[in-house]
């Protein structure tokens, strides 16, 4: 009689155990369940935020186009105005070197005029004294 009850006390136990395995077995694929539910909605959370910040970052990329466009024409907009008036600065340059370079023909010319006049107002003036030493002594 001993090892009968010791059968059906291991019976019972392997019976216990398999009860036992089955709310296990069932817990762990409810677990594993909800792991797998918990991994598809981050999966779905995200696919949805890589999906925004795709759209953010081609609307931030196409906004930084469109502004490195315009500054780029712009630019090269100030880059004709400044050739424009380099261009300008150059012409009115040699235009002001030549307008000095008469200024000194000129000033020269007047200069030797003054010292032509200056040279004749002295002779005149000799000859006035000669005139008049000449009237003084007759």
């Amino acid at each position: 009689m001993g090892n009968l009850d010791r059968e059906e006390i291991m019976q019972q136990v392997n019976h216990r155990i398999g009860i036992a395995w089955e709310q296990f077995e069932g817990q762990f694929k409810l677990i594993a369940e909800l792991l797998q539910s918990g991994l598809e909605r981050l999966e779905r959370r995200i696919d949805s935020v890589e999906t925004k910040l795709t759209k953010d970052i081609e609307f931030t990329q196409q906004v930084i186009r469109t502004v490195n466009d315009n500054l780029t024409e712009r630019i090269n907009q100030l880059d004709e105005k400044i050739d424009s008036v380099d261009t300008k600065m150059d012409a009115m340059n040699h235009n002001l070197s030549a307008q000095i370079r008469e200024n000194r023909m000129a000033i020269g010319r007047l200069e030797s005029r003054f010292d032509e006049l200056d040279q004749r107002t002295s002779r005149n003036e000799r000859q006035i004294l000669k005139i008049q030493n000449t009237a003084d002594l007759g």
